[in-house]
């Protein structure tokens, strides 16, 4: 006798929540659909069928429990009988022959067949085989009817339970159309806990979902960042996995809606899906020190980005990778981390870390006279007016003329 119990892997007799929570679990893990050419999944999915329906049943599983309990005492009590006694290996015989086995026969006590009473195939005979043959025919027609009217029923409930769930999936379609896609969409969720083993309301959400998010992306493209936003909002509850392009609109929205921290939540998940993305690091370091004014939280990300810079050109170049590195060759993003990294220095007062930066600047650009005059700047707030006039001197030979009162004020 199975035991269904062990099957969902729950205690016997567990109340049907319980074995519901077993059975949806099962049913998702051994669907047909999920399992492909799987014949012993599509097997077990059978029996899970099976136990459900026979469980979800109060009066059909008050007695199935019945039985199973008759069931494991029968079965306990046999095998302590059975385990109580003890096997004693008989004492082998010498046998001289036939009859030492057997022992003697007597013929005497043969029965004599032609006095024995003969079976007579009279109206008695034919009456009673009649009469058996209409009983099990009329037993036959009652079991069947039975079975029909249950499956007729049967039937029915799944017709009902198939036609309401048409209808609440186009009320649902109906409120996607009217612009209610969070509450559409949580009401196809809901078909699906009612229905865990039905790929039809799986496939809607994500086709409504792709829908949304097509949508999401033509207002993005237009500028619409306010409905955009909205739109993400519900993508990002519904999307599952979220994809890294609904993170990136999501990110972009909020940094020109001026909601800044929730841009920054976006790209800090983008990070984790790519930590070594240089320039999405550079970027969250630029929220937090000209948007947030929060210059101490920038130098962790653009230090971040130092590290991995000089990781990229170790690997590329070796350890003394600045002797011999093509700095025309840099990407221009290097440039912006130092000039940047050291703003947010200078904005900590931290002037020695900044003039480190720009050195890293000049080298990489030496042509520039904006970062001489920065770092000109850096060496006038620390009192070394000598060094500062140098870099102020230099940048004005670089064609920055901004320099010049500077110099008039400080040099000349």
């Amino acid at each position: 006798m199975l035991d269904y119990y062990k099957i969902f892997g729950i205690p016997r007799g567990s109340d049907y929540p319980v074995i519901k929570s077993a059975y949806k679990r099962l049913a998702i893990k051994y669907h047909p659909d999920k399992n492909p050419g799987n014949k012993a999944a599509e097997e077990f999915f059978k029996v899970i069928n099976e136990a459900h329906q026979l469980l979800s049943k109060p009066d059909q599983k008050a007695q199935y429990d019945l039985l199973l309990e008759y069931y494991y005492q029968k079965y306990s009590a046999t095998y302590q009988r059975t385990s109580s006694k003890h096997y004693k290996r008989p004492t082998p015989k010498t046998e001289r022959s036939i009859y030492d086995r057997y022992g003697k026969y007597s013929w005497k006590n043969t029965p004599k067949y032609n006095t024995a009473p003969s079976y007579r195939v009279d109206r008695n005979y034919f009456k009673v085989q009649f009469l058996t043959l209409g009983l099990v025919a009329l037993v036959s027609i009652f079991v069947i009817a039975i079975s029909w009217y249950n499956q007729h029923l049967h039937d029915l409930k799944v017709s009902e339970i198939k036609a309401k769930n048409e209808k609440t999936l186009s009320e649902a379609q109906l409120l996607y159309d009217k612009g209610q896609y969070r509450v559409a969409l949580t009401t196809i969720e809901e078909l699906i806990r009612e229905n865990p083993i039905d790929p039809q309301f799986y496939h809607e959400k994500e086709d409504m979902v792709a829908s949304l998010f097509n949508l999401t992306t033509q207002l993005y493209r237009q500028a619409d960042y306010s409905r955009a936003i909205k739109n993400l909002e519900v993508l990002r509850d519904y999307q599952s996995p979220m994809r890294l392009a609904t993170w990136k609109m999501m990110a972009d929205c909020n940094l020109q809606l001026n909601n800044y921290s929730k841009a920054i939540h976006a790209l800090e998940y983008i990070l984790i899906r790519d930590k070594r993305n240089i320039e999405l690091i550079i970027s969250i370091g630029d929220i937090y020190h000209t948007k947030l004014n929060r210059s101490k939280k920038a130098l962790a990300y653009y230090n971040k980005a130092k590290y991995l810079f000089k990781e990229f050109q170790s690997a590329s170049y070796g350890e003394a990778f600045e002797l011999i590195m093509p700095v025309e060759k840099t990407p221009e993003i290097y440039y912006e981390l130092f000039n940047k990294r050291a703003e947010a220095n200078k904005a900590i007062g931290n002037y020695e870390e900044a003039i480190t930066d720009y050195n890293w600047a000049i080298f990489l650009h030496p042509k520039r006279g904006q970062s001489y005059l920065l770092r000109g700047d850096c060496y006038r707030k620390q009192g070394n007016i000598e060094k500062a006039c140098k870099d102020f001197k230099r940048s004005e030979e670089l064609g920055n003329n901004s320099v010049q009162s500077l110099r008039h004020k400080y040099c000349i």
